[in-house]
């Protein structure tokens, strides 16, 4: 969801397309490499979420939220970025509810993704 509480799209691969210069190639690659680390990332910000080490949890998002930026993913990239937000302030119900958020757009593109959309 946005600021606005409008929800955001799974996917945009028109935007995904735009962030490499158009190269529609490339766009599926990076998408498809996105995915598949995406697992990995998630499991390394379970860790740092349960161990409370939210300055690590903090870098971790920042990295996953620029790899977003490339891939067409709004609605995950939005909530990785309050995630980050929340880590960097280091409230923890706040970073409680926004793990909650991001596993759950992160489950939306998995199941978007093997859809074909």
């Amino acid at each position: 969801m946005n600021d606005d509480g409008m929800e955001l799209p799974i996917r945009d691969p028109a935007a995904a397309i735009l962030a490499v210069g158009g190269d529609t190639g490339l766009a599926r690659e990076l998408f498809a490499a996105f995915l598949e680390s995406l697992e990995p990332q998630l499991q390394e910000i379970r860790q740092r979420h349960r161990a409370s080490d939210w300055a690590e949890l903090r870098n971790i998002a920042h990295r996953l939220h620029g790899s977003a930026a490339y891939c067409g993913v709004p609605a995950m990239k939005a909530e990785v970025r309050a995630l980050e937000q929340a880590a960097r302030e280091g409230e923890p119900a706040e970073i409680d509810r926004r793990m909650h958020s991001l596993e759950r757009e992160i489950g939306r593109l998995f199941a978007n993704s093997k859809e074909g959309v």
